[in-house]
């Protein structure tokens, strides 16, 4: 679709190797999981080669959740992030200068982008969603171009403060700071009719605020303890 994606190794388990992408003119790379349904955040991104055939191992013993390993080419991170489209077809661009992985985990908070880099951001969206309809991507900006490191398709149901419409009988206030693991296990426990709230700083492009999108119950932001 002539948007600019780094060359990348694709490593399966059904069919044989295969390459697709560009050179983005780094010596380093990142080894991602390619899940065939998205588990935001719970399978292994890494800067660095990883033994792909360990990995699986490891991870999917069973083989049932990972379709692949790939080997990206790492681009010189100027600035990285995440753009999603929210309940009224707005975009929401957030990111960072440098690489992003920890944004997305929800380590770090969304940094103000130059306008340059959220016009550029803007336009691949632009440019994919013409021919896909809304999707969700991450993204890397070199200083000059920017590159889609991931993509999926689909909008979300949030709209401000809002991740998940809908209202609850109770609500779990949850910390951001206690992290992706305790939060999965937070909403396995949720009580029937019970939602959640999100407190503190974290992007609405992060893996936490997918994961609370995944798991459907009614979900808030409050920056507020």
């Amino acid at each position: 679709m002539g948007v600019p994606v780094p060359r990348t190794l694709v490593i399966p388990r059904r069919v044989a190797p295969f390459a697709f992408g560009r050179e983005t003119g780094s010596t380093e790379v990142w080894t991602r999981t390619c899940p065939i349904e998205p588990h935001p955040g719970l399978y292994t991104t890494v800067k660095g080669w990883t033994d792909p055939f360990a990995l699986l191992q490891i991870e999917d013993p069973r083989d049932r959740v990972l379709a692949s390993v790939l080997r990206q080419d790492a681009v010189a991170a100027g600035h990285s992030g995440a753009a999603i489209v929210g309940a009224e077809g707005q975009l929401t661009i957030e990111g960072r200068r440098g690489e992003g992985d920890k944004l997305m985990l929800g380590l770090q908070k969304p940094e103000r982008l130059p306008g340059h880099v959220a016009d550029d951001v803007r336009a691949v969206h632009q440019r994919l969603s013409a021919s896909l309809g809304p999707v969700r991507l991450e993204w890397v900006h070199d200083g000059t171009r920017t590159w889609v490191v991931q993509l999926n398709l689909g909008a979300t149901a949030s709209t401000g403060s809002t991740l998940v419409p809908g209202e609850a009988e109770t609500w779990v206030r949850f910390p951001v700071e206690r992290g992706l693991a305790l939060l999965r296990e937070t909403l396995k426990g949720l009580p029937t009719g019970a939602g959640i709230i999100l407190v503190g700083e974290v992007g609405l492009t992060s893996h936490i605020a997918d994961v609370v999108r995944k798991a459907g119950a009614p979900a808030r932001l409050s920056v507020r303890n």
